[in-house]
């Protein structure tokens, strides 16, 4: 509701948002930032990777060395185009994630149905995309329309960078955890 989204403006967001915007980037800079953050992951660091398509071969290769560095390293990905034939190379990339001790999980979105009754349309029974297309790594975020892939790199797309703070982190993971 529009009550909602003011309190997301309120005054407990100017006093601490969560954390501070770093950079605005094209789909060329947000995966050159995420291989980057990646690389700077080390032993107890956190990485957790939302990925609706999937098939970049440098972000690939940096989340497994950073698991080899002791990172711990987690890849969420859209359980369709896990599974599917969308995205050339996406299943056998996610294999070379798990062949090399990295914990991939599909996932999916809510049960669509009541969303189109409450708009006063009907569909079929399914569920929603993991549509996200983000990228934690220690307390930066990487977030926006970016996806992980090499055809994303000639999307006209905006990524952003932000610094979380503990703040900015708790609800990250309140939000991560409710899926």
């Amino acid at each position: 509701s529009a009550e909602d989204a003011s309190r997301l403006l309120g005054p407990s967001a100017e006093a601490d948002g969560g954390g501070i915007l770093r950079a605005i980037m094209s789909a060329c800079e947000t995966q050159k930032m995420a291989t980057f953050l990646i690389g700077t992951a080390q032993r107890h660091g956190t990485i957790i990777l939302w990925c609706y398509t999937f098939d970049s071969k440098p972000i690939t290769e940096a989340l497994i060395s950073a698991r080899k560095r002791g990172a711990s390293v987690l890849v969420l990905a859209d359980y369709r185009q896990a599974t599917g034939r969308g995205t050339r190379d996406m299943r056998q990339s996610l294999e070379q994630l798990i062949t090399n001790g990295i914990e991939v999980r599909g996932q999916s979105g809510q049960e669509i149905r009541s969303e189109y009754l409450a708009a006063g349309r009907s569909v079929p029974a399914a569920r929603g995309a993991m549509h996200a297309k983000s990228l934690l790594v220690n307390q930066y975020l990487v977030l926006g329309s970016t996806n992980w892939t090499v055809s994303s790199r000639t999307n006209q797309v905006i990524s952003c960078l932000l610094q979380l703070n503990s703040r900015g982190l708790e609800e990250l993971e309140i939000r991560r955890t409710a899926v």
